[in-house]
């Protein structure tokens, strides 16, 4: 029985090396048994939404219905490197299958080429900006260069990759209207960290607020060290201010110490030299820390915490250790008296009373 012979195309050998199923065939001996007619030719590659792998890794592959993916993946395949790192930037951003490879995608990546961004530098920042617009990328690259970010930097590919269009003026004014400076020192801060255009307001007023109002800090020092804003205010800043206050209220900490340097120190940097150094001082301290780092609330139920003043030790047990944290803070913003002794009598006192 005669049967037809498929030439492997490169493309097809690239497909198979990356795990692709085969495609439907267009013809094969059973179909050529029943007609006699000439094979036609074959049919351009598809992509089925429902078989391949790249279809179930979209959000939404509507698009790759009707779309002939062929072309973009032989352009795509060998500029990611492998099909497993397309499938990754896919899961991200699945409009990179469906936008024209020559109006869209070699246009985006040769302009940001320019900026000095690399295709690793696009796809683990932000692989949706190869889908947009041209126009709105060569927008995107003005803003920031407006900002003075040189682009050989790697706070240019951060501030390209994190801002939205319409949304860098508008935090730019927030900035300087709620730090109570002008736009030329916002620019100039802001041109240090770009990346904090790419947070929202309601991120940068709650931050702005605790580091008003619990911390203390003025306005002018947050627009000095304007780069505070990037971190997190739940998994970093508020644990470690907690941590800074108990330990400047046992006189463990000098008085220079501020909360920009131990936000700017490294996880374990930061756990070496406050927690471990103090965790036979104040016990409990490292697993309070922790737990605040995750926003829970850790009851330790025989947990002691001592502080020994001359020939007086002083334990507390039964407490939550959050319990503990939120009174140490209240005393001291309500109390004048921050000495060590005075915390630890009011710590006792309150002790007695839950009991």
């Amino acid at each position: 029985m005669s049967a037809y012979t498929v030439q492997i195309t490169p493309l097809a050998a690239l497909l198979s090396a990356s795990r692709l199923p085969p495609p439907s065939p267009c013809f094969t001996s059973e179909n050529s048994s029943r007609s006699s007619a000439p094979p036609s030719p074959p049919r351009p590659l598809t992509l089925p939404a429902t078989h391949y792998p790249l279809s179930t890794s979209a959000p939404s592959a509507y698009g790759l219905r009707n779309c002939d993916i062929a072309s973009r993946l032989e352009f795509l395949i060998p500029l990611l490197g492998s099909y497993e790192v397309l499938l990754k930037t896919v899961k991200r951003s699945y409009r990179i299958l469906t936008s024209d490879i020559e109006e869209v995608i070699k246009p985006n990546f040769a302009q940001l080429q320019e900026c000095g961004l690399t295709v690793c530098d696009i796809v683990k920042t932000n692989p949706r900006l190869l889908s947009f617009n041209p126009e709105r990328i060569k927008r995107y690259v003005h803003r920031v260069d407006m900002l003075g970010v040189p682009r050989c930097s790697p706070a240019f590919r951060m501030a390209v990759c994190s801002t939205n269009e319409g949304s860098v003026t508008a935090r730019m004014e927030f900035l300087s209207r709620t730090l109570g400076c002008s736009m030329d020192n916002i620019l100039i801060a802001v041109g240090k960290r770009p990346t904090i255009l790419g947070l929202s307001m309601d991120n940068l007023r709650r931050k702005i607020e605790f580091l008003v109002t619990e911390v203390g800090l003025k306005l002018e020092c947050i627009v000095e060290c304007l780069g505070i804003l990037r971190y997190s205010l739940e998994k970093r800043m508020v644990p470690r201010h907690s941590v800074m206050e108990i330990l400047r209220a046992r006189g463990l900490m000098k008085k220079g110490a501020s909360l920009y340097g131990l936000i700017m120190q490294g996880e374990a940097n930061f756990v070496a030299r406050y927690i471990d150094t103090h965790k036979d001082m104040i016990h409990g301290l490292a697993d309070a820390y922790n737990a605040s780092c995750f926003g829970k609330m850790p009851v330790v139920p025989d947990s002691t915490v001592k502080k020994r003043h001359g020939r007086r030790d002083i334990s507390c047990r039964g407490f939550a250790m959050f319990e503990i944290w939120n009174l140490l803070s209240y005393m001291l913003d309500n109390y004048t008296c921050r000495s060590a002794l005075h915390l630890a009598d009011t710590l006792l006192e309150f002790s007695e009373l839950q009991q």
